[in-house]
């Protein structure tokens, strides 16, 4: 019994790392090709845009006619590692008629329609190249834009941040790294060592040089709630913090009373 024990110990060691490099970024990203709804089915008017070198696929939606002043915010909200924007119609309703924003989603390379393939330093360079065409070809001003990234994109949206001028960030049930992820996940061998994929966001989040606003619920069992804490204790001031409850995917739904307010409170002070 011993020497078979023994046997399934030394081989779990030695497949669990080669599943690792092999299989990482299959776990990391989960692009879905088949769009579904567009705004227009929750009645709202949106322009379908082709950007960067990938030809991103991209929904400009305008805040309202009658809420458009020379200082209105803009947001581009980078999304998580599943599906596709199509999948984010309620993020699109919650800007557009809770916030009055202008609202700049896209799918990262590899998702959705757009062309171009699943990465790390594609997540990064679409997200800037997406930045770059709001600012030269839509003409706003970086002081009224801000970034805004849920789950994984609050890694994407930080890299974004730290290159780009703009006015806030909200990051949203993120984690500080996916190294950190995996030792989470399996706390009993060092499967981080053999993890290529970084999106380190506990590394770049103290050099950030803008207002930022964390968010993050104790019901969130896919990213634990410490991650979010130790992003926001390594943030510079001026940092703000939001707990919201619920899960992973839907908390940010189920506590909309207290998320709309902090979310509006948070717009205001910048």
């Amino acid at each position: 019994m011993w020497w078979f024990l023994f046997r399934v110990v030394v081989l779990f060691c030695i497949l669990l790392p080669i599943a690792t490099v092999f299989a990482q970024k299959s776990m990391v990203f989960i692009p879905s090709k088949k769009m579904g709804y567009t705004p227009k089915i929750i009645g709202i008017d949106f322009k379908e845009l082709t950007i960067g070198t990938n030809k991103l696929n991209c929904w400009w939606i305008p805040a309202k006619a009658e809420k458009v002043k020379e200082n209105v915010k803009t947001v581009i909200f980078c999304h998580g590692n599943a599906g596709n924007i199509s999948n984010r119609l309620d993020t699109v309703n919650f800007y557009h008629n809770v916030m009055d924003c202008n609202l700049m989603i896209f799918d990262y390379s590899g998702y959705g329609k757009s062309g171009g393939k699943v990465g790390e330093e594609a997540c990064y360079k679409d997200s800037q190249e997406v930045y770059d065409y709001v600012v030269k070809s839509l003409n706003i001003d970086p002081k009224n834009i801000l970034i805004h990234g849920r789950s994984l994109g609050g890694a994407v949206a930080v890299d974004l941040v730290v290159n780009k001028k703009c006015a806030g960030l909200v990051m949203e049930s993120t984690f500080t790294s996916v190294p950190d992820m995996a030792d989470d996940m399996v706390p009993i061998f060092p499967i981080q060592w053999f993890v290529s994929i970084d999106f380190d966001s506990l590394d770049k989040v103290d050099k950030l040089k803008v207002p930022v606003l964390l968010i993050h619920s104790k019901g969130d069992e896919v990213i634990p709630y410490k991650m979010g804490e130790a992003l926001f204790k390594k943030a510079k001031k001026p940092k703000f913090w939001l707990e919201i409850s619920g899960d992973h995917n839907s908390g940010w739904i189920e506590s909309q009373k207290v998320y709309s307010k902090g979310m509006k409170d948070f717009f205001e002070a910048l």
